[in-house]
């Protein structure tokens, strides 16, 4: 992931090469999201594991400050996930990216008042 796309990082992993590939120290990156170096290093400590909803949004205030808002980003995100070829991927992985993207569009539809989601279903 190029510091450069505009792409929330979505993992621990993708979170600390977006930090370094952008120049940014932990307690640099905690300053601008008005955040702890410790929450910052415990998101990056889960590895291939999904950040926090609260992580997201705050990213995305960072990363993609030309969206209007986080729905265009997640609008955006779900997009490139579904567009990734397939092809010498795990099929686990596949689906796991494929809800992935399904959740980001419901998120998406909620915020607009599309559809109704109960809040205990999004983590």
């Amino acid at each position: 992931m190029s510091a450069n796309q505009g792409l929330v990082p979505r993992t621990g992993e993708e979170l600390r090469s977006w930090r370094v590939e952008a120049g940014l120290i932990q307690s640099e990156l905690a300053r601008r999201l008005n955040l702890t170096k410790r929450t910052i290093g415990n998101w990056e400590q889960r590895g291939t594991g999904e950040l926090p909803p609260k992580a997201i949004r705050r990213l995305t205030e960072i990363v993609s400050p030309g969206a209007t808002d986080v729905h265009e980003t997640w609008v955006a995100e779900a997009e490139r996930i579904l567009t990734v070829p397939m092809e010498g991927r795990d099929h686990v992985e596949v689906v796991a990216e494929q809800l992935r993207a399904i959740g980001l569009l419901l998120l998406d539809k909620r915020q607009r008042g599309m559809i109704s989601i109960p809040d205990a279903w999004i983590g």
